[in-house]
């Protein structure tokens, strides 16, 4: 393990070349390593997000080694973090652009996908399939995939842990590629995440209920966080539901009528529901208002079973998301106490002046290989229910008023520490007057020539108190985040100690002065000091 961090990127001409690779028969093309002087990328960012295909953007200069050796498609690029040996990225050249700056340097980006992308490389034909559980259903739709495509690109299913449990007598896929099918049929209508798992033996895709681990570590204001937003977006509310099923086998009328324009009647609730169409939720009526939308369920024919559909769907709705978009450190790179962030894991953030405490899941991260200890999040919720939505509001209004009390008791303790400062200043001033009064009265030259040694070593000293205030206010403003308390209580002390020196080389003066006026009145010569 590399202790000191960063991250190389190694590049493959094809598959053959990978695999090689991995068997020890070859060796990567190095295009860019963080302790090497030779090849260097002008930049690269990673963006790793929950459900997506992972990106990963780099530049590289005309002098690079490799400049012309990078292939479109098929070459393959993978990103290892040395502080871990994890490897952060791995995936195809999908698209690739040459520039040329006013001044005449020329420069090649890439964008690469990861290698979930392969899924984009074929399409799936109609199928009916009897719903014999998720399983069952996604490993055809990988099938499909794998029957159709190169051996490099097959994928197979290992674990599944969504729920089961459906109503829906049968599933069905489209002519759309194998990764939308996936998208659209199981994963906005099941559920869960795809999760790729590549290793020695082939490419592995989990289809899991959850994924990632609570970290009681804070992404916390003061801390970690240097700039953060939050937004709450109901976009898919609905406080009225009107179910529809499927086309009704008695249309009438229609069935000379075809084309994209033509629509025709569907199953509905209104003979299973007091004649009423829609299902309403009084809760959420009264909090937000009448707002009302349908949502399909085409393969239902039966009414009760669409009401019971639509009844289910308001009871677990999940009226808002809240997502924040925060850049943070990666404190793990320095402090091992801390966990690295990693998509999937949930977090608790703190940032009172905006919100309470919430705890909530990574869902984007994006990486900049060329700055390492600085990552962008995307941090969302999978939705809130009513009841927590109103407990985070509450909770809300209760972090705003522990910030402003806390503020409240930070301006207190400021305004006693600055009482507290003017006191030792006049306690200082009055020191200082006092020990000029016995100066001005002593009349013996041992008396003050112990004086001055003591005073020169004081003045020694408070030098260096100063000196190590100074370099723990230097500490403080190149920590990143505010730290308005300490560096106000070092100030004070600073200015204390300035005084005190001020003091102390006054009173010096003072006792040369006076030796002086003894050394004449006896007719010696003063004494060398400091």
């Amino acid at each position: 393990m590399n202790v000191i961090g960063g991250f190389e990127v190694r590049y493959y001409d094809n598959y053959q070349h990978y695999a090689d690779c991995r068997k020890n028969l070859a060796n990567p093309k190095i295009l860019h390593n963080p302790r090497s002087f030779d090849n260097k990328l002008i930049s690269g960012k990673i963006k790793q997000t929950i459900n997506e295909i992972w990106s990963f953007e780099f530049a590289i200069p005309y002098e690079h080694q490799y400049y012309s050796d990078i292939k479109f498609i098929v070459g393959l690029v993978e990103v290892v973090n040395l502080k871990d040996g994890e490897r952060e990225f791995l995936g195809r050249i999908l698209n690739q652009t040459g520039a040329m700056t006013g001044s005449g340097n020329f420069s090649k980006s890439f964008i690469c996908e990861d290698l979930l992308g392969y899924l984009h490389d074929t399409v799936q034909e109609f199928q009916k399939y009897k719903n014999d559980g998720p399983r069952r259903f996604l490993n055809a739709i990988i099938d499909y995939h794998n029957i159709n495509t190169e051996k490099h690109k097959r994928f197979f299913l290992r674990d599944v842990t969504v729920d089961s449990g459906s109503d829906v007598p049968f599933r069905y896929t489209a002519y759309d590629s194998t990764f939308d099918t996936i998208k659209t049929y199981a994963l906005e209508r099941m559920g869960g995440y795809i999760v790729l798992d590549i290793n020695n033996s082939g490419m592995y895709i989990d289809w899991l209920k959850e994924v990632g681990e609570f970290v009681n570590s804070p992404i916390k204001l003061g801390k970690n966080i240097k700039t953060s937003t939050r937004e709450l977006n109901p976009e898919g509310l609905i406080t009225r539901l009107v179910p529809v099923g499927a086309d009704k086998d008695n249309s009438t009328g229609r069935e000379e009528e075809t084309g994209q324009y033509v629509t025709r009647e569907r199953v509905t609730i209104e003979s299973v529901n007091d004649g009423i169409r829609y299902l309403e939720d009084s809760e959420l009526v009264e909090e937000f208002g009448v707002i009302q939308k349908s949502v399909d369920w085409t393969e239902i024919s039966d009414p009760a079973i669409l009401k019971s559909r639509g009844k289910q769907y308001l009871d677990n709705q999940k009226l808002a998301i809240a997502s924040w978009s925060v850049e943070t450190v990666e404190l793990y790179l320095i402090d091992t106490r801390f966990k690295k962030y990693k998509v999937g894991n949930t977090h608790p953030i703190d940032n009172p002046p905006i919100s309470s405490v919430e705890k909530l899941q990574i869902i984007e991260k994006e990486i900049d290989i060329m700055n390492p200890q600085a990552v962008r999040l995307k941090i969302g919720s999978s939705g809130q229910s009513l009841s927590m939505y109103q407990l985070q509001q509450q909770e809300a209004k209760k972090s705003m008023q522990r910030q402003a009390e806390n503020e409240a008791s930070a301006r207190r303790r400021a305004e006693a520490q600055l009482e507290a400062t003017q006191r030792e200043l006049e306690k200082v001033q009055n020191q200082l007057k006092g020990q000029i009064e016995l100066v001005d009265k002593e009349n013996s030259k041992a008396a003050l020539e112990t004086s001055l040694k003591q005073n020169e070593t004081l003045l020694t000293s408070e030098r260096e108190t100063l000196a190590s205030l100074t370099t723990e206010k230097t500490r403080l403003l190149g920590l990143g985040t505010p730290q308005t308390e300490l560096l106000n209580f070092v100030n004070l002390q600073i200015n204390i100690s300035e005084t005190k020196i001020s003091n102390y080389t006054f009173l010096i003066d003072e006792i040369n002065q006076r030796l002086s006026e003894l050394t004449e009145t006896q007719g010696t010569e003063p004494i060398e000091t400091e």
